[in-house]
């Protein structure tokens, strides 16, 4: 929850009508606003919507890098860990290693 009213049982009777109940407790209720729900939203679809940016961009890059196909294919692989979420520029997270040299 990005951000809310925290309302003590007392006064729940005096909560306005346009905010809305996010998340009951024994003493006191959450309340939110259509605007605060609507930024959650958008930055929770934020990181997914960059993720499926850069996933494009760099297929681009590796589409117009000449190479050999071993190195192309080692891009791709390195493409689909990031896009599994298993590391890599694109999450953030350290991949699993450089990719194997030919000899």
């Amino acid at each position: 929850m990005l951000g809310y009213i925290e309302v003590t049982a007392t006064h729940r009777a005096k909560v306005p009508d346009h905010l809305i109940q996010r998340q009951g407790m024994a003493g006191a209720t959450r309340y939110s606003t259509k605007e605060l729900a609507e930024l959650e939203s958008e930055i929770a679809g934020a990181a997914e919507r960059a993720l499926t940016l850069e996933l494009k961009l760099f297929d681009q890059l590796c589409r117009s890098v000449p190479g050999d196909r071993g190195t192309r294919e080692r891009a791709r692989c390195g493409r689909a860990r990031c896009a599994d979420g298993a590391g890599g520029p694109a999450t953030g997270l350290p991949a699993e290693g450089p990719p194997e040299r030919p000899a």
